[in-house]
């Protein structure tokens, strides 16, 4: 899809997604836009330093547990880190959404279908820091 746009407008975008950086510099999905926008530009230099930065935030995020279970939950810091591991991991595809309070921690409870479409699959995301950050600004 991007092949087919001008160099303008791929730079255009790129400046757009750049913005978007500027307000949150951890948003992965921003960065895998920058990383296809920077390979659609053939900017090396651009594309390593996005590809990375996914790559690493990803990783930290995949790195804090296996999301089995409460106890391994994956620890994030906005619901869109969740949408990306999810499609990461090739389970973009959630049929079923709970919000846990275990104690005084919070977690997403996110069910999925594999990639087979056969089994569901559930997946623990500790949102302490979403929730709370959500919840101070709403006092």
């Amino acid at each position: 899809m991007m092949g087919q746009h001008t160099g303008d407008e791929l730079e255009q975008a790129m400046k757009q997604q750049y913005q978007a950086l500027e307000r949150d510099n951890l948003d992965i999905a921003t960065h895998i836009n920058c990383e296809r926008i920077a390979m659609c530009l053939d900017d090396a230099e651009k594309y390593r330093y996005h590809s990375f930065m996914a790559s690493g935030l990803t990783e930290s995020i995949l790195d804090s547990g296996d999301g089995r279970s409460i106890e391994t939950a994956y620890t994030v810091i906005s619901t869109r880190e969740e949408h990306a591991i999810l499609k990461k991991l090739h389970l973009d595809n959630p049929v079923e959404q709970a919000l846990i309070e275990d104690g005084d921690h919070f977690y997403d409870l996110i069910c999925v279908t594999d990639v087979t479409g056969k089994d569901t699959l559930k997946l623990y995301f500790n949102i302490d820091i979403p929730y709370k950050s959500l919840t101070n600004a709403l006092k």
